[in-house]
């Protein structure tokens, strides 16, 4: 498989070579390679670089392979280092709700993440193509949350949540990706008033994305006051983690009023069992008595 666009710089003088020298001496055409992963095809591009379908040939399989855009600014050395601080934590965290990240690297001064790839598509791509409930909304998105939680509790802000940083797998799961591996922080829409990375401000980016992803639903009012309080301009004023939003958004409170109701009928079941029996030894000890 072909890549479909024009690479970048040094890559695409590699790929353009080694295209003319297999057809012009037949054979395989040499592999464009980042680090030992051999580059397939092109999956997506944005300001912060290009994602490719590479091939892994040491574990035989195929990975998502991002390569983070050169930033010649000043602090451009600081933001690779965090980049790749950040992405070696996220290759030691381990949860469902996380794309995986195999391998984190330099390819001629630039960043790489080789990551799981994910059959699937972003939650955005999936709420135009499948049209689902608010309920189903909302339970894909506390899935990505318990993901994103789940990072802040190993001490990792993501920077950037926003519906192209949330999957949706074709097994149905969601998996929240790109943690803290690019240049710029945050998407505008999206970036808290604060404009600070930090736990609230994923919050608020959470909350926006889901509000935005709830328009058009009549949805009940206890979840536009949660997602009204993860929005507001303080983050002392939001909820104290993002764990606390997602309870608040998973509650049920017609399960819960069916919950109550269930363990009151069985309280009053015990208590009449045991009425009942005090009766019984009343009776019998005074027939025995008699």
């Amino acid at each position: 498989m072909y890549i479909r666009s024009v690479l970048d710089d040094e890559l695409q003088r590699r790929w353009v070579v080694a295209e003319a020298e297999a057809r012009l001496f037949g054979g395989a055409r040499a592999p464009v390679q980042v680090g030992r992963f051999e580059l397939r095809d092109r999956l997506g591009s944005g300001g912060f670089g290009v994602v490719y379908l590479a091939f892994d040939p040491d574990l035989d399989r195929e990975v998502a392979l991002k390569l983070v855009r050169v930033d010649r600014s000043a602090g451009a050395a600081r933001d690779r280092d965090r980049m790749l601080r950040e992405a070696r934590a996220m290759a030691r965290l381990a949860h469902p709700n996380v794309v995986p990240v195999y391998e984190v690297g330099l390819h001629e001064s630039r960043v790489y993440v080789a990551m799981e790839r994910v059959a699937g598509t972003t939650v955005r791509t999936w709420l135009a193509a499948a049209r689902p409930t608010w309920q189903r909304i909302v339970e894909i998105y506390v899935q990505a949350g318990r993901g994103l939680a789940a990072a802040h509790a190993a001490g990792i802000v993501h920077r950037d949540v926003k519906p192209d940083n949330i999957l949706v797998g074709d097994d149905g799961r969601a998996r929240i990706t790109d943690f803290g591996i690019d240049e710029v922080a945050g998407t505008p829409g999206y970036i808290a008033p604060e404009a600070a990375a930090s736990a609230a401000a994923d919050q608020y980016a959470f909350a926006v994305a889901l509000a935005e992803a709830l328009r058009g639903h009549d949805v009940p009012p206890r979840i536009t006051r949660a997602l009204d309080r993860a929005r507001a301009d303080q983050p002392a004023d939001r909820w104290p983690t993002l764990t606390a939003l997602l309870d608040t958004l998973a509650t049920r409170p017609e399960r819960r009023a069916l919950r109550i109701v269930l363990w009151t009928l069985v309280v009053l079941i015990l208590l009449a069992a045991l009425a009942g029996a005090i009766m019984q030894f009343v009776m019998l000890r005074d027939w025995m008595r008699h």
